[in-house]
This record gives C-alpha cells, sequence and structure tokens, in this order.
C-alpha cells in the first residue's frame, strides 16, 4: 500500500499547491482509518527507497504533497517539530499528574 500512495504523490502531488487531503487519498486507496494511514505515510518517510520527501499540512487547508522547494522541506520540517514538542510537553504533564496523585 506504501509504494501505491508514494506513486501517486509522486504522480499527482508536486509541490505545496497540488496538495490532497487525507481523506481524499484514504478514499482512492479504500482506507479506513487515520491510524492506518499515517503509519503508511511515516512508513514512507522512513523508507530509504522513497527518495521525494512527502509534506504535509494540518488543518482545513492541509493536505499532503511531495516536496519540491527548500521552503516546503521547511514548513513541513517546522509542523512535525511543532507536533513533536506538544507531544512532548503532554508527557510531561501526565507524569507530574501521576506523581500528584489522581
Amino acid at each position: 500500500m506504501e509504494e501505491l500512495i508514494y506513486d501517486y504523490l509522486v504522480l499527482n502531488c508536486i509541490g505545496y499547491d497540488n496538495r490532497i487531503k487525507a481523506k481524499d487519498l484514504m478514499k482512492k486507496f479504500n482506507i479506513k482509518d487515520n491510524k492506518t494511514f499515517r503509519s503508511y505515510i511515516q512508513d514512507i518517510r522512513q523508507d530509504a527507497e522513497c527518495k521525494r520527501l512527502i509534506g504535509s499540512e494540518a488543518g482545513k487547508n492541509g493536505g499532503y504533497w511531495i516536496i519540491n522547494s527548500k521552503e516546503e522541506l521547511e514548513e513541513t520540517v517546522h509542523h512535525l517539530y511543532a507536533r513533536a514538542i506538544e507531544m512532548q510537553k503532554n508527557c510531561k504533564i501526565m507524569k507530574k499528574k501521576w506523581k500528584r496523585g489522581f
């Protein structure tokens, strides 16, 4: 499945202006849940054979695309980094709450 998604993006979604919503990709490839879809995207991003980089942006105007410029790379890295920092913050808060009891 990862190869099919990757090939589709490479052929049809070059650059931010050609991004596609996750729900549309999921429908196209008959993927039933977001968790499975995100795991496919993660696998593609981590696969050394997939030379082209997948950009992403969350939100109403977001989607997925093949990165076509340094600016698109920087935007995607910023987006992923911000999400990672937010997750790290949530982990710290949960640990503090656990120590205080619930």
